[in-house]
């Protein structure tokens, strides 16, 4: 969960946390009945309903009410216990006098929420403002199956304190037999914000799932792993969208670390493309100078001779370098489709 930037969500951390715990909440009493003696009682059963066209809408409708209503009590308890402060309203803009009044105390808190239930062989995946979700399949290709809404773009998203929070809530069923994840990574929009495309943001997912197989080969406790991402995160923030930044997940390790070759192989060809993007960038920029230096060389003096030769050897240099990068990418290229 993440909460909102506006400022007059004054108390969005707090919104943040209580989200966490109500997914927390809802999801673990929706496993517990399903699984447990009740579920067994229950006809029909709502696990295979959620597996049936039509009728896992009904399902997580109940789900998503019920952790809307637990994340909006939260917030209207906390405000009973630590009633606003006129400091707090003073930055609450256009809300202030609405919160004097006990209106739209839930905007206060606006956060946004990605949250997951793995049961069986079934993943529940819901999603209500920004952020990603995103599954690392066991051929290494990564998918973000949880349907997107067009209304969260640049800085606009759609929140849990909307009016419509429980009705626009998106979700997802994966099949955990046909869609095979390795992983299931989610992330506030910090990580998204960092990168210009989608391809960006799934290779940033590769590099950490191979992290994650240098701590199981090592044997390092799940701790050192959780004390890297601390120290990670924030200066991946810095050097990125400056925007906070959590993620979460599961993983299965067995497959991850039978995953290790790719995934290496993965990271190299991106990176491979981005050096190929950005050397064709640089030649692209030169070559309008550099036909028009050939030219002054042919028809003028010594000294644009001698200018042509010095930027002609750069250019050279930049095309050679393409030609190596794209050898080598035509070598991963090759071993891929072996």
């Amino acid at each position: 969960s993440d909460g909102h930037g506006d400022p007059t969500c004054i108390r969005s951390d707090r919104g943040s946390r209580f989200a966490v715990q109500a997914a927390l909440d809802t999801l673990k009493e929706f496993a517990e009945v399903v699984l447990g003696d009740r579920g067994k009682r229950l006809d029909p059963n709502p696990l295979n309903e959620l597996h049936v066209p039509g009728h896992d809408n009904d399902i997580v409708r109940r789900i998503t009410d019920s952790l809307i209503s637990r994340w909006y009590d939260m917030a209207i308890e906390d405000v009973s216990d630590d009633p606003i402060t006129p400091k707090e309203l003073a930055h609450a803009g256009v809300f202030a006098s609405a919160y004097v009044q006990g209106r739209d105390l839930e905007h206060a808190y606006g956060a946004t929420l990605i949250a997951g239930l793995k049961i069986e062989s079934m993943l529940l995946l819901i999603q209500q403002g920004d952020g990603r979700c995103i599954l690392l399949h066991t051929d290494g290709t990564t998918s973000e199956p949880i349907p997107w809404d067009l209304r969260c773009h640049e800085n606009v998203t759609t929140s849990l304190c909307d009016e419509d929070a429980a009705e626009s809530m998106r979700y997802t069923i994966v099949d955990e037999v046909e869609a095979r994840p390795a992983a299931c990574l989610l992330m506030s929009d910090g990580v998204e914000d960092a990168f210009p495309d989608a391809e960006g943001r799934w290779d940033w997912c590769r590099r950490l799932m191979l992290t994650l197989t240098e701590t199981k080969r090592a044997n390092t406790r799940r701790q050192d792993f959780e004390d890297f991402l601390a120290n990670e995160l924030p200066d991946f923030s810095e050097n990125g969208s400056g925007d906070d930044i959590s993620v979460s997940g599961v993983a299965d390790m067995r497959k991850i670390m039978h995953l290790r070759e790719t995934l290496d192989r993965l990271v190299v060809r991106y990176d491979l493309e981005q050096r190929m993007s950005k050397t064709r960038d640089k030649l692209s920029s030169m070559k309008r100078m550099h036909d028009y230096l050939r030219f002054r060389a042919e028809v003028g003096s010594e000294e644009d001779s001698d200018a042509y030769t010095h930027y002609h050897q750069t250019y050279s240099e930049l095309e050679d370098e393409l030609a190596k990068l794209q050898a080598a990418y035509d070598a991963i290229d090759l071993e891929d489709k072996r």
